[in-house]
């Protein structure tokens, strides 16, 4: 389910990405790579707060995690789909580094 959320993030389709996402927190809600989809596409769909409530989820779960780190950790032959996660992720105030 996370992975059709990410296929729709980089097709621009949030809301339909934002449903596969939720439908992902509700099976397993400490994956990581899940938050990315929920703060992203909620970012982007301007639910500002909700976005900040599943970056601060993502942090209690992940310490220390930061934009750096997420796009090492993403080796992608296509660029856009890890790119895309972490604009979304940067609105809703993540930082790009450890700082």
């Amino acid at each position: 389910m996370t992975g059709m959320a990410h296929i729709r993030m980089a097709e621009g389709r949030y809301e339909e990405a934002l449903d596969w996402a939720m439908r992902s927190q509700a099976v397993n809600s400490g994956y990581d790579a899940n938050h990315w989809m929920l703060i992203a596409a909620n970012a982007y769909l301007g639910h500002m707060d909700e976005a900040r409530k599943h970056l601060a989820a993502l942090e209690s779960i992940s310490p220390g995690v930061n934009l750096a780190r997420i796009r090492r950790g993403q080796h992608a032959i296509d660029p856009h789909r890890i790119e895309v996660l972490i604009e979304g992720m940067r609105m809703a105030g993540m930082h790009k580094s450890g700082d």
